[in-house]
């Protein structure tokens, strides 16, 4: 019987790639800013993941009975006079504010509840979309260093003699065995997010309903 060993993930692959062959080169051939900026980058990306994971993304307690009346009434006198339609969670015993939505999977309501990210593991909603966001700039800001160092890493060494020939092995060795592209784009789509003033869930929803109409 063949015994199957441990494949490593390309994004190991990659980390050890650039820790133990890109940044000593840089650090000494080159200037130590290169290898500086891309621990920064890793510091603050790891921050952020950390606060995202283990942050309250806004969750709303649930009513008692003896809140559900109160709350209820008190929710429907502060947003009548702006005519906006309150939808009633079933589950949480309220009606929900605007722009939250309750999280099938955590099974709580969240404020202005973007998504459930299982990357980080927990909701992304009003008090933890900040760090979220941070997250993912950070880390597609140090993709791209990292795409840069080892760029020049080739560069400078002149491992190939052909610029062709170790520029598509460069491709598929250390681009396209991560989907770098993905989290480079997912960044731009909530910085698009921001600047729009919405949530993932409200620009899913509006698709939805201009795909039905």
């Amino acid at each position: 019987m063949q015994q199957v060993g441990h494949q490593p993930h390309p994004g190991e692959k990659n980390f050890r790639y650039a820790t133990t062959s890109i940044a000593p080169f840089l650090y000494f051939e080159v200037s130590p800013v290169l290898p500086g900026l891309a621990a920064f980058l890793s510091f603050i990306m790891m921050i952020s993941l950390l606060k995202t994971s283990f942050s309250d993304p806004g969750i709303i307690p649930r009513a008692s009975d003896m809140e559900v009346a109160e709350r209820s009434r008190l929710i429907f006198q502060e947003y009548v006079p702006n005519i906006v339609v309150l939808k009633y969670c079933f589950t949480c015993r309220f009606f929900r504010p605007p722009r939250s939505s309750h999280c099938s999977v955590c099974d709580n309501c969240v404020l202005n509840f973007d998504h459930h990210c299982p990357w980080v593991g927990n909701c992304i909603g009003q008090r933890n979309y900040r760090h979220f966001y941070f997250f993912i700039v950070f880390l597609a800001l140090l993709i791209v260093c990292i795409f840069a160092c080892s760029l020049a890493h080739l560069m400078i060494c002149k491992l190939f003699l052909c610029v062709r020939s170790w520029f598509i092995w460069f491709w598929r060795e250390r681009v396209s065995g991560c989907d770098y592209r993905s989290i480079v784009g997912l960044a731009g789509f909530h910085t698009y997010l921001v600047a729009t003033n919405q949530t993932t869930n409200e620009e899913a929803s509006s698709i939805l309903i201009r795909g039905l109409s």
